[in-house]
């Protein structure tokens, strides 16, 4: 049997990978692009912030049961 707040804790960390990916697609993105204004500073910011929302979703996502 499932604990109660499995499925919630599911769906938050999925919600919360699929924001690092977004996250990381959109820093790709900009730094490829010739006229970007994305600069150093939040290169660094938007890394850190995808490595902390990863490891939260990594704590938070419910380890698999048989």
């Amino acid at each position: 049997m499932k604990g109660r707040y499995h499925n919630k804790r599911e769906k938050l960390a999925a919600l919360l990978f699929d924001l690092v990916k977004y996250l990381l697609t959109v820093i790709g993105v900009g730094t490829i692009l010739p006229e970007s204004k994305i600069s150093v500073w939040t290169l660094v910011t938007g890394l850190l912030l995808a490595g902390v929302l990863l490891a939260l979703a990594m704590v938070i996502a419910p380890e698999e049961r048989d």
